[in-house]
């Protein structure tokens, strides 16, 4: 669905798709309302969208009540891929409890803008999203990666089992010492009895746990 002005007016299309799998919503940037609460709106009632598995949000969205609505009729959900700016919104929104135990793989898609995650994100990255399994990150350029983002995200999302990251690592870190490097920022490691595995590729960090 691309060009929509809201997340809702979307969903006059989506409850007429009750067999799709796979759902990419574009939300235009340009014509985008501010955030409106959700008592001054009317929800469209969904139906089970019990065959969509993946969700791709690409722009910002305007009520996070939709959003949650959209993702609860989305019963059998496990992938959710939104820009950075998007969830960084969600990630900062205090006045709503939000979470989503559904969603199982998250990819945060950071293409289109030079916007990063803090540490004071992945709490409520942690919070909102409590049982993901793997999660993505996508920055825009290939700059230094943020060792303490990665402990962080390590040591708050305990379900997670794979996690990547596209960066650049030190000069003075070679291949084979990898791990150790790694186990500094994350006290998950250090306590940690189970084998765990590191790769660095073209630019791309990822972690096995």
């Amino acid at each position: 669905i691309c060009n929509a002005k809201t997340l809702l007016e979307t969903f006059t299309i989506i409850q007429h798709c009750r067999k799709i799998q796979d759902l990419n919503i574009q939300i235009d940037r340009n014509k985008t309302n501010l955030p409106v609460k959700t008592n001054t709106q009317t929800i469209i009632n969904l139906p089970k969208l019990k065959q969509l598995e993946i969700i791709s949000i690409c722009g910002i969205v305007d009520n996070w009540q939709h959003f949650k609505t959209l993702l609860i009729a989305a019963h059998n959900i496990s992938t959710l891929c939104i820009d950075i700016d998007c969830i960084i919104k969600l990630f900062e929104n205090t006045d709503e409890d939000l979470i989503f135990p559904r969603v199982l793989h998250l990819f945060i898609d950071g293409n289109n803008n030079d916007i990063k995650l803090k540490n004071e994100h992945i709490h409520s990255l942690s919070k909102i999203f409590s049982d993901i399994h793997s999660l993505k990150i996508k920055y825009k350029t290939d700059s230094l990666i943020e060792t303490n983002i990665i402990g962080s995200i390590l040591d708050s999302c305990k379900q997670l089992i794979v996690f990547t990251i596209n960066g650049q690592i030190s000069n003075d870190i070679s291949l084979e010492y990898i791990q150790k490097w790694l186990i500094k920022y994350t006290s998950r490691l250090k306590n940690s009895d189970k084998n765990y595995q590191v790769g660095f590729c073209d630019n791309w960090f990822q972690i096995w746990l």
